[in-house]
């Protein structure tokens, strides 16, 4: 088994996997917003790209304008300050720290109230991405702080399933389990 560590990895030269272009990928996650198939090829074609192949491009050359118009993209771009015209190869990087590669045998879902189960198989990929540690922020002013939401939090959610089966996914309480521990960003608009 293994489990991406995040920042050692996000810094290593990526290489194209041996028999990559054999195998399926499975995206799994909340993470992953609701991206459209061209705009999820998009993202596939960044994780699996060489640092030669993005070298001195820009993140609107090769994302194309379905992604671009995502709601992933506006998180990302939030929350790390990327713009289109940023480079392509730190976006990657920054990619690799969050979308984490699992053996799977069944994977289990529930779409529109629908259980569905698949089998990815052995060259099956995997890659989940359990969203934002900001998932279910709320906004405040400078009369009205923010109110704390409670739930549900289907990201959440799904950490904790997958660190209850496996340890090596951490213990997802400790990042902000009660209102003293929340993230607080800021962005600050000029005006």
């Amino acid at each position: 088994m293994h489990c991406s560590s995040g920042n050692d990895e996000a810094s290593a030269r990526s290489r194209k996997p041996l028999g990559v272009d054999d195998k399926t990928a499975w995206f799994v996650g909340p993470g992953l917003f609701t991206l459209s198939e061209r705009a999820l090829k998009a993202i596939i074609k960044l994780l699996l790209a060489t640092h030669g192949e993005l070298e001195n491009k820009r993140i609107d050359a090769v994302s194309g304008e379905e992604f671009l118009c995502s709601d992933c993209w506006l998180c990302w771009r939030t929350m790390f300050a990327f713009e289109e015209w940023h480079s392509a190869l730190e976006m990657t990087l920054c990619l690799h720290r969050f979308i984490h590669h699992k053996r799977a045998s069944r994977i289990h879902w529930r779409s529109q109230g629908v259980d569905d189960v698949a089998d990815p198989g052995p060259d099956g990929l995997v890659f989940t991405a359990i969203g934002p540690l900001t998932e279910n922020s709320d906004s405040g002013d400078h009369h009205t702080p923010a109110r704390f939401d409670t739930g549900p939090a289907p990201a959440w959610d799904l950490w904790r399933r997958m660190a209850a089966r496996d340890p090596a996914f951490g213990r997802p309480d400790v990042f902000g389990a009660t209102p003293s521990m929340q993230f607080e960003p800021w962005t600050g608009i000029p005006g």
